[in-house]
């Protein structure tokens, strides 16, 4: 609903002769936008692609034929690039960070095979040198700079 100047609701607006249906989100050129403002829906909406393109090459990115070194190239390819697509755009908050960081970690300890028991004797940082990628904040810093 939109508010016009005189604060009454609107589910519709004139434009010349056609009527267009007032919506609180929408996806434009593969980004979600809301009336809301910020990224909340772009960033949850790039993670289920991301998620989506991960279980795609779950064989591949978990295949023991495969070294982590190459691996990580290949999630980086195609993962982050799913999830970060348009990025330079995106007012991130740290909830949002927050969001896209706990998502990354996840795939990657599935990538290097990580047992939930495990998980407290092995950090990111290593995980990440194992696969020969970067920290995501410096990835974004990276994108955003540029």
């Amino acid at each position: 609903m939109a508010h016009p100047l005189d604060g009454r609701l609107q589910s519709d607006v004139q434009v010349s002769l056609d009527k267009l249906e007032v919506v609180g989100s929408f996806c434009y050129l593969g980004d979600m936008l809301s009336t809301a403002g910020g990224c909340d829906l772009a960033t949850t909406m790039h993670v289920k692609t991301a998620w989506k393109k991960f279980k795609e090459l779950l064989p591949v990115l978990t295949s023991c034929h495969l070294l982590h070194k190459t691996r990580g190239p290949v999630y980086n390819t195609y993962v982050w690039s799913a999830t970060f697509h348009a990025s330079e755009t995106w007012a991130l908050t740290k909830p949002n960070l927050h969001h896209l960081l706990r998502n990354d970690r996840a795939m990657v300890r599935q990538i290097c095979n990580i047992k939930p028991k495990d998980m407290a004797t092995v950090g990111s940082i290593e995980l990440l040198g194992q696969l020969g990628i970067d920290d995501l904040d410096l990835i974004l810093r990276k994108r955003r700079l540029h």
